[in-house]
């Protein structure tokens, strides 16, 4: 290897790969867990991170919820939202304003969602299964899945 930078590797012939760097790895989030699938109901739920994501031309924040009562398990919650770089954007009645909201017990600008300040924060959240694809049919019972519906509260 000819060069390194940031993350990035040059290879001797001329591509360029990027590899995390070693103190990163204990904080990368997998994007694509297995299916995981749990009673649907209100757990208390605490955040471990996360990532601004593009999936399909969609600019997406995912957050990442470790339930208490399955301490094991991570669950995703998908947003929606307009930017996330450099600060998370999103309008002011959209899901992440309203969880990041009820998660702080405050208002939050639209323009400056703090989704960072809720790592390590323990709040009610609404577990669902995942029953329908996107168009309405029915899953297998094998790929039904369990997601966060909704930030409920604080803990």
């Amino acid at each position: 290897m000819a060069q390194t930078g940031e993350n990035f590797k040059l290879l001797d012939d001329g591509t360029v790969r990027w590899e995390p760097r070693p103190e990163q790895d204990a904080q990368i989030i997998p994007l694509h867990p297995e299916n995981h699938l749990v009673k649907p109901g209100e757990y208390q739920a605490l955040c471990i991170g996360h990532r601004g994501i593009d999936i399909f031309r969609a600019r997406k924040v995912v957050v990442w919820w470790k339930l208490l009562e399955h301490p094991g398990l991570l669950l995703p919650r998908y947003y929606r939202v307009t930017s996330y770089r450099p600060r998370v954007c999103a309008p002011s009645g959209s899901d992440i304003a309203r969880d990041v909201a009820a998660a702080l017990g405050r208002r939050v600008r639209r323009d400056q969602i703090p989704v960072s300040s809720l790592t390590g924060i323990y709040v009610r959240v609404e577990v669902r299964t995942v029953t329908a694809d996107r168009e309405q049919r029915k899953l297998p019972e094998v790929c039904t899945y369990s997601v966060i519906d909704r930030v409920i509260g604080p803990a």
